[in-house]
């Protein structure tokens, strides 16, 4: 019981943690997208270290990972969901774009669909009933003269992108973990955030000459919230949830995640959702219960 409550505290402030980045993204709306994912993802990996050393976890063998290719493929992945998230959450508003990022079990059934697996009539109705959802989140109040000129559509598109690259990342680690290959998540984590370094040094002259010298306080406030708060913390918390619930309830307590990132944009930024946001929810909740469902009753 002590086990299953200290989850579901770690899954909660997972949700928390993740749903306030798109705050902080829009607060540093001043700044170059790159400029924020590069200094994101490098205090992140100093804040990581600092972490796994104060839980007196074996750094060394999660270094020593770094040698195994697959661990760097797997954090190119998250690293490319850092930086098109980033985007999505610069263009569009956060609560769409935190709910389109929740529809990764649709592209795992479409690649199912693609491996010609057998696909339930729950995972069909799933599909179908989250689909819905999806276009009315991102065709609302979206006229066919500005259809291609919306930066709001084009945010929510990166955010479906972000949603595939999360379900190929599920997809890979499966794999490798069937073959007893996978590398750790903190592995995983050290090279994602090690490649936000690179880019850091690889921009610097630029981000020297417009961006790094005229940071306010609150810039540098947002930008250490989001590294440490919204990305380092939740690396470690979303492996405790994993670790003492069942996939089942890990997945359940994420579903919170838009819900949570759409008050804290009323509350923060004054974003006020579309009213079509509430049925293309809905439709999308039913959709991954349905799927979830299926994995339940499979399991």
């Amino acid at each position: 019981m002590r086990e299953t409550k200290l989850g579901i505290a770690a899954g909660l402030f997972t949700i928390l943690a993740w749903a306030s980045a798109g705050i902080f993204i829009n607060l540093l709306d001043t700044l170059p997208i790159l400029l924020i994912v590069s200094i994101r993802l490098s205090v992140s990996l100093f804040a990581l270290f600092f972490i796994v050393f104060f839980l007196k976890k074996n750094i060394r063998k999660y270094l020593s990972e770094l040698n195994n290719y697959r661990t760097w493929l797997l954090g190119f992945v998250l690293f490319l969901c850092y930086l098109f998230g980033t985007l999505a959450f610069a263009l569009a508003p956060v609560g769409e774009v935190t709910i389109l990022m929740t529809t990764s079990p649709l592209f795992v059934i479409l690649y199912k669909y693609l491996r010609k697996e057998k696909i339930t009539v729950f995972e069909i109705i799933g599909v179908i009933l989250a689909f819905l959802g999806v276009l009315l989140i991102t065709f609302n109040e979206i006229t066919f003269k500005d259809f291609f000129a919306s930066s709001r559509l084009l945010g929510n598109a990166l955010a479906l992108f972000v949603s595939l690259l999360f379900a190929l990342y599920a997809i890979i680690y499966k794999t490798m973990n069937e073959k007893n290959e996978a590398p750790h998540s903190f592995s995983i984590a050290f090279a994602t955030f090690f490649m936000g370094i690179v880019l850091l040094l690889f921009f610097i002259d630029t981000f020297m000459q417009n961006n790094l010298g005229t940071l306010s306080n609150s810039n540098v406030v947002y930008l250490l919230a989001i590294s440490i708060f919204s990305t380092a913390l939740p690396t470690i918390t979303y492996s405790l949830a994993s670790k003492y619930l069942k996939p089942i309830q890990t997945t359940s307590i994420l579903l919170l995640e838009p819900f949570i990132a759409i008050v804290l944009a009323v509350i923060f930024i004054k974003e006020i959702p579309s009213v079509f946001i509430v049925p293309g929810f809905v439709f999308i909740l039913l959709g991954l219960f349905f799927i979830i469902k299926n994995k339940k009753e499979k399991a």
